[in-house]
């Protein structure tokens, strides 16, 4: 279509129009996209504190069970003084005659020691037989207040007596040890 010279008329086609709608339609879309994401990053952020917050919250209580567990086991080395004047043995012997079991006991032994980083293990291996639930109980007990550690325990049904107890303890102090020192007849565990 003509009008005249050198005027034109600008055609509105239906092709410019589709083309605007694309755009419109691809902008729009774009912009729900961020915003979905923007809420997922935002969601994995604070999933993320709250786990950070809950790992630090454990390593503060992990750090104060340490301190409180170097706080007892120094005591315990503390205490483990007053039995090392007497001796191991010599306190077992006097923890057995105090319960009434020295007629039971089939044998208590030293198993000797080891050197560990700045502390001595001395053991001792017991074996009582015929006890009763309640006499291994106070047996136990009075080991613990000793301020002595079970490390090893076994306990079996007595063949003549199945309510009867057969038990096999080891027993061990732990003693502060001497820095420069080779202790012979003491394994060093490293």
């Amino acid at each position: 279509m003509k009008l005249g010279a050198g005027f034109k008329v600008k055609r509105w086609s239906l092709k410019s129009q589709r083309f605007f709608g694309v755009e419109v339609s691809i902008r729009f879309y774009l912009l729900i996209f961020l915003f979905i994401v923007s809420i997922f990053l935002f969601a994995v952020e604070r999933s993320y504190y709250r786990e950070r917050e809950s790992l630090i919250r454990r390593f503060k209580e992990f750090s104060s069970l340490a301190g409180e567990y170097s706080r007892i086991k120094e005591v315990k080395i503390m205490d483990a003084v007053n039995i090392e004047n007497v001796g191991l043995l010599q306190e077992i012997n006097n923890l057995v005659d105090s319960i009434g079991l020295r007629e039971r006991v089939k044998y208590i032994k030293m198993t000797g020691g080891r050197e560990l980083k700045e502390l001595i293990e001395e053991g001792v291996d017991m074996r009582i037989d015929k006890l009763t639930m309640n006499e291994m109980i106070n047996l136990l007990y009075r080991i613990e207040n000793q301020d002595l550690s079970i490390k090893d325990i076994k306990m079996k049904k007595d063949f003549e007596n199945p309510e009867r107890i057969d038990l096999e303890i080891r027993v061990f102090i732990y003693k502060r040890g001497k820095k420069d020192s080779n202790l012979s007849g003491f394994q060093q565990v490293k």
